[in-house]
């Protein structure tokens, strides 16, 4: 048979592609498995929907409070008439006193005509406010009519922090002081107050029949409870 008839029966399949010769396949290339072979990567078309919606923004301005405009509005010394506002304040950080009333929102207003003045209890670690409308600056030329010096009746009346703390350092006995523990120093401390108070007090009770029998203001009952 020719060459052309072998050729006949040969597939197609065999005669479109050259055969490898079995001399040619390195070692390395014969130990290729199929398995072995990366399959090209799968790309996916499946669409990814977003958000279509604006997050909304956040504020720390968005108040419509009023200022509440707090503060001392009235000083030392200040002539008021009824009714004007003296203290406006959070909280009772100044006590009302002689003349002075206070609100639910403890704002602190003048009951009379007077002068402010604001004074300091050592006792109670207070700060309070009064108006004094003649009889409080009176009591200073009362006492000194009592026998009292017009720090004393000052001091037994209307007495600032500095004074008072001016007083309790004048009373306590600092080698006693020195040599007691915190506990025995709080109650030493606490002891010397009182004896401070107990001065105090004895002072307005001499200076009590003057201040009834003045004639700065009509007499008040109110003033009975200064006795």
């Amino acid at each position: 048979m020719s060459l052309a008839g072998m050729a006949s029966l040969l597939p197609r399949t065999a005669l479109s592609r050259p055969m490898l010769s079995s001399t040619l396949l390195t070692p390395s290339a014969a130990l290729i498995r199929p398995s072995t072979i990366i399959a090209p990567a799968v790309i996916s078309l499946s669409q990814v929907r977003t958000a279509t919606k604006k997050t909304g923004g956040s504020t720390r301005n968005g108040r419509t409070s009023q200022p509440k405009y707090r503060g001392i509005k009235a000083g030392h010394g200040t002539l008021v008439k009824p009714g004007d506002i003296i203290v406006r304040q959070k909280g009772s950080k100044v006590h009302a006193a002689h003349n002075v009333g206070m609100g639910k929102d403890f704002t602190l207003h003048s009951l009379v005509h007077g002068r402010v003045h604001f004074h300091y209890d050592i006792a109670r670690q207070r700060n309070y406010v009064s108006v004094d409308d003649g009889s409080l600056s009176s009591s200073v030329q009362f006492g000194a009519a009592a026998g009292l010096s017009p720090q004393e009746a000052l001091a037994a009346w209307l007495p600032s922090e500095k004074m008072e703390k001016e007083r309790l350092i004048a009373a306590l006995d600092i080698e006693r002081y020195l040599q007691l523990d915190g506990f025995g120093r709080y109650r030493y401390v606490l002891e010397t107050i009182d004896e401070i108070k107990k001065k105090d007090e004895e002072a307005l009770e001499r200076t009590a029949p003057l201040r009834l029998l003045s004639k700065v203001r009509p007499f008040n009952l109110v003033d009975l409870t200064r006795l």
